[in-house]
This record gives C-alpha cells, structure tokens and sequence, in this order.
C-alpha cells in the first residue's frame, strides 16, 4: 500500500459526554493505534478523528479504508451521535442486496457494557473490541485504565482485523478471489472465547480469511442463512466446546454454539446426498473438545453425550 491509509475515530462531540479525562484517553487511544498500525502494515497511516458536529464535512470521513466508532451506554442515548453513526451507515451500505460494505470497514470500540436495546439496529452486527475493565467494588461503574498497556492484547486484535480490512479495501477484487482461502470460525460459549481469539489471530496472521467477521445477532431464520453461506465459501469450519453451555439465542431455545454445529452438520448432510454438490465442496471441520473436560451444566453434558453418540454420522 503506496497510498495513506486513512482511519476515521468516530467520537461525541458533546462535553457532557466527553470530560478532560475521556479525551486524553481517546487521544492516547489514537496515538497507540497510529503507533501500532504503521508497524503492522508497513504503511503510512493517518488516525482522523471525527465527531457529529462534522456530520456535513462528508469530506473528513466519507472515503475512509476503515471506522472505529466508540460506543459507551450513554454515547447512544445521544440523539445527534447516534444520528452521525446512522448517516456513517447510510453512505456506507449499499443500494440494494447483499452484506453492506459498512459492516466490513466499520468496526466499534467499547468503552462500557451495551445493552441490546440501546443498540441501533446495525450497531449489534459490527465486530466489538472492549476497551473497558468492570471496577471492583464500584456498583458496576466502568473504568478506563490509563495506561494503553493494559489493552495490548485488544490493540493486537483491532491491529490484525483492520490490516485484514486493508488488504481487502486495496486489493484487486479478481485477484483477492484467487488468494483467498476462508475458514469459517464458529462463535462459542464464553468460556472459549479466549481460544478463539487466539486461533482467529493466528489463522489472519497466516493469510486465512476467518468468518464470521461480525456478531451473530440475527434472528433464527437469517442466522441458519447466513451461517451456511459462509460454509459454503469456506475450506474448513472448526467448532470449540468447552465446559459451559451459552445463553439462549435469541428467538431459539439452544445456544450459538449448537446452532452453528447444527446448520454445518445440515449443510453437509445436504452434500453427501448429492455427489455432484459433494465433489464441488472441500469443507471439513474440526470439534475441538478439552482432553479434561468435565462438563459444568445439563445441556452441555447432553450436547457433548449426543455428539460422541453420533460421531460414526458426522461426515467430513
């Protein structure tokens, strides 16, 4: 990438939602993005910090590689951020059809905890880094640690999925599709978010392209859709299970994890009926349980009981 790399910091630009201490940490926040961003990609980049009072300079923002807006509770109850956020969308997606592009160069930066019907309706779908620590003792008030070392590990996530928005934003379309080769990364229960953040990482940083790249707050009927599109693009799906089973999705009486192991197993029974779709498909996958694992509650003794039952059934 020859060009500057622009990334827009899409803030409030209300005091009342902003004080001194919010903005030195907003500027470092920058500064240490900026810093890791041109030692990760190699390119000159330039961190923009954009807020609702430039709502009609589309000039500062609309032609941007990437977006990195931050979202607190009391940022989206404000009507004229909230108002930005939405016209950042609108020039974004697309006219008609298809994923919009928004939810490709439109990343969030939380700074507290966000309940989901604050959320404006594109808002829950777009990938979320927390940048925030619950304080103790605090009544549930949230904290933002100072120092910008205590989020490395988020900085290095954020860094590796905008690098991989780049390559995408710059790339020759024709070209990407040649080179790409897709993992599909099922999302899990919490207790195995850590390592799927771990292998997420390591399979970008080989040149894999990992899906889903958003969050999976669809309804049912757009989930099992959406899932299996993506499967079908993709070389190999890998699920992680672990001792604890998830919360209900919403609208469904099973969990994220088993639905995604369900539409998979789905998609490829659907294959193997047919052998002219099956030599079309490579996609494997991988079930990747803990060699000690002692299942914590009911349903997740039944899921893990099931599958080792049906283990002769599940093909590829």
């Amino acid at each position: 990438m020859d060009q500057k790399i622009i990334i827009c910091l899409v803030r409030p630009a209300s005091k009342d939602l902003v004080d001194q201490t919010m903005e030195n940490w907003i500027r470092d926040f920058g500064n240490n993005l900026d810093f890791l961003l041109e030692r990760f990609t190699k390119a000159k980049s330039e961190i923009r910090i954009v807020s609702d009072k430039d709502r009609n300079k589309s000039e500062m923002w609309k032609n941007a590689a990437g977006y990195l807006v931050l979202v607190a509770d009391t940022f989206l109850k404000n009507k004229e951020y909230s108002e930005f956020l939405t016209a950042v969308y609108t020039v974004l997606k697309p006219d008609k059809g298809g994923q919009p592009r928004a939810l490709n160069k439109l990343l969030r930066i939380d700074l507290s905890k966000i309940p989901r019907e604050a959320e404006p309706g594109f808002i829950h779908h777009l990938p979320a880094y927390d940048f925030f620590q619950q304080a103790e003792a605090s009544e549930g008030k949230v904290i933002l640690v100072p120092a910008m070392s205590g989020y490395w590990p988020k900085f290095l996530d954020l860094v590796t999925d905008l690098d991989i928005t780049l390559q995408q934003y710059y790339s020759d379309e024709k070209d990407k599709k040649e080179r790409d080769v897709l993992v599909y990364l099922a999302a899990t229960a919490a207790d195995q978010e850590l390592n799927r953040d771990i292998i997420k990482r390591e399979l970008l940083v080989h040149g894999y392209r990992v899906y889903p790249d958003i969050e999976l707050n669809f309804p049912v009927s757009e989930l099992r859709s959406y899932v299996q599109k993506y499967v079908d693009q993709s070389n190999l799906s890998i699920h992680l299970l672990g001792d604890h089973y998830g919360l209900d999705h919403p609208g469904a009486q099973t969990d994220i994890t088993e639905l995604q192991l369900q539409y998979v197993t789905e998609y490829i029974e659907a294959l193997e009926s047919d052998s002219a779709l099956s030599l079309k498909s490579h996609l494997q996958r991988f079930i990747w349980l803990p060699p000690d694992m002692k299942p914590a509650d009911e349903r997740q003794d039944q899921l893990i009981s099931q599958l080792r039952r049906d283990i002769e059934k599940l093909h590829r």
